[in-house]
């Protein structure tokens, strides 16, 4: 059975942002299901609707969470 994640992230602008969070996803099995992301007034803002499997949504959010090392404060729902 599979489980969706919204993911909000917001933090300053920088390349690579995306990616991270690209890699994150695809590191725990996750697929990205849908997304909007805007610059706004040099700050990063993202919103992901990822797909999971249920095993597997604990340890996505833990890494997720650990994005904020690279400066995103994400928010999962």
């Amino acid at each position: 059975m599979n489980v969706s994640l919204i993911v909000t992230l917001v933090g300053a602008d920088r390349p690579g942002l995306v990616n991270a969070l690209a890699e994150c996803a695809a590191a725990n099995g996750a697929n990205w299901l849908d997304s909007s992301m805007a610059h706004l007034a040099g700050k990063f803002a993202g919103i992901v609707r990822l797909d999971v499997a249920a095993a597997d949504a604990d340890p996505l959010a833990a890494a997720l969470r650990a994005l904020s090392a690279a400066g995103l404060r994400p928010s999962l729902e």
